[in-house]
């Protein structure tokens, strides 16, 4: 995912939220600056499952993309009820992105 939107929008569209470590906590508070940010360029944010918890606030949200998500597709709905999605008009779309020819088959 980083690649492909790099490569389409550049660098400065998005930003990556990984699982927190105990050092990177800044970086990821950062991060969520950057993106509710209005005035920012950053469009995209791609979150990882696994750092999904309370202290994650987006306002600028339309469209989540699963990717690098769990078997279980109940843990991913999970994860998305930890984080805090300010309000807006319409709906949140949720998509899960799938591969075909992947390493497990």
């Amino acid at each position: 995912m980083d690649d492909l939107i790099d490569r389409r929008f550049g660098q400065d569209s998005y930003v990556r939220i990984e699982k927190i470590f105990r050092n990177t906590y800044e970086k990821k508070k950062e991060a969520l600056k950057m993106f509710n940010n209005k005035e920012s360029k950053k469009f995209v944010c791609l979150l990882d499952h696994r750092a999904c918890h309370s202290s994650i606030r987006l306002s600028r949200v339309d469209v989540a993309i699963l990717f690098n998500s769990d078997w279980n597709p109940l843990n991913d709905r999970k994860a998305l009820q930890k984080i805090t999605i300010d309000p807006h008009h319409d709906p949140l779309k949720v998509f899960r992105l799938y591969s075909s020819f992947t390493i497990e088959e």
